[in-house]
């Protein structure tokens, strides 16, 4: 049985961007997000995601390092510059691991960084359902 969120919390208003360039990842995060009823937008590579960035303000942002086009790192760079996306909730959420990627993106702004061998999907989305709940 699918997993919801509390009804008190309003979920239609949130704005939540998966930038991630491997589509049965990306799928798998959107459907897990929408059976906690968790709506999110998709980009499949940090160009995209760039140009989704200046579109609108995001509350929380899920972003891959290694992406085409644009890489993760220049995604961060972007949300950073973009007054309307200043308080959104950053995750990396990627295949690289090592101090050197985990301290490059938090130095960039990220919030958190996850390694994809380390976290399931249900874990990173709870992790972006409890930075929506800190935003209501």
């Amino acid at each position: 049985m699918p997993q919801k969120r509390s009804p008190s919390i309003k979920t239609s208003s949130a704005r939540v961007l998966i930038v991630e360039d491997d589509e049965p990842t990306r799928d798998a995060l959107m459907l897990k997000l929408a059976s906690m009823d968790i709506r999110a937008a998709a980009a499949k590579d940090g160009e995209e995601a760039i140009q989704q960035i200046h579109q609108q303000p995001w509350d929380v942002i899920v972003v891959d390092i290694l992406l085409p086009k644009q890489n993760g790192f220049t995604v961060l760079e972007e949300v950073r510059r973009e007054p309307h996306c200043a308080r959104a909730t950053v995750f990396v959420f990627t295949n690289l691991s090592g101090a050197e990627h985990k301290g490059r993106a938090l130095e960039l702004g990220a919030h958190a960084f996850f390694e994809k061998t380390k976290m399931s999907l249900h874990d990173i989305a709870q992790k972006i359902a409890q930075a929506l709940d800190k935003k209501q």
